[in-house]
């Protein structure tokens, strides 16, 4: 038991000499791990009081197990002459000067595309349908019905985009916008974009779920709460589900 003691001590001071100087030589939880289970084993192994074969890793398995330890986590030698790794350049953002006037204006029309739909008609999908864009304007108010008025606040018109929706077919059919993921977006003379507003209006285009007669048209409405300083240049609808869009020019 004195060998054993011994052991004790030698061990505490161990412990406490790294407690001393673990600021100074950081170790990695393996590598604690490790230490643990080498004074482990010599303590077991002159612990004459054991009472079963408890066993830890014996000195060839835990020399197996410092040299995977170096494997695993390679002391990097510094070379004589290190040469940096050049990091990515961006090139740098002209500055307002180095724009001309024409530069500095605001798109006053959406990003151009090679993904262009030949017509509403066929951005909305809807079989036996026709969609055409018949006119827009700017206006205070908008009136649905003699029931029914939306009126712009102070500083904002309403631009109202109007549309006809045709059934080319023969027998009476249901025309349902939802299902063709058509968004819009509407682009001003300075620069300035909308969404169109979600209105209640009973032909609202973006809602609509009617049942057209065969060869009946109906015209359909999108409106924009804009400001009053802005004048609509580009009505674009996009496909949300195949990209493909249709721009229409504003008079």
């Amino acid at each position: 038991m004195k060998k054993l003691y011994g052991f004790i001590m030698v061990f505490l001071m161990v412990v406490m000499l790294a407690g001393c100087t673990s600021e100074n030589i950081p170790i990695t939880e393996e590598e604690s791990d490790a230490i643990a289970q080498y004074c482990a084993h010599l303590l077991l192994k002159y612990d004459k009081n054991k009472v079963d074969d408890r066993k830890l890793m014996d000195k060839d398995e835990l020399e197996d197990y410092y040299k995977e330890l170096e494997k695993a986590n390679p002391t990097p030698v510094p070379s004589g002459d290190p040469t940096p790794t050049p990091k990515p350049t961006k090139a740098p953002k002209p500055t307002s000067s180095d724009k001309t006037e024409e530069d500095n204006k605001p798109s006053a029309t959406p990003e151009d595309t090679s993904d262009k739909a030949g017509s509403l008609t066929e951005l909305y999908g809807i079989k036996g349908f026709e969609v055409k864009y018949k006119s827009g304007k700017l206006t205070k108010t908008y009136n649905e019905n003699d029931y029914s008025t939306i009126t712009a606040r102070d500083g904002e018109m309403i631009f109202s985009a109007s549309f006809e929706i045709e059934n080319t077919g023969k027998e009476s059919k249901k025309f349902v916008s939802s299902d063709s993921n058509v968004k819009y977006v509407l682009y001003c003379e300075n620069g300035n974009m909308y969404s169109p507003q979600i209105s209640m209006l009973s032909n609202d285009i973006q809602f609509l779920n009617d049942e057209v007669g065969a060869k009946k048209d109906f015209t359909a409405v999108l409106l924009f709460v804009v400001s009053e300083n802005d004048n609509p240049v580009t009505l674009r609808a996009e496909d949300g589900e195949t990209g493909k869009v249709y721009d229409v020019k504003i008079n």
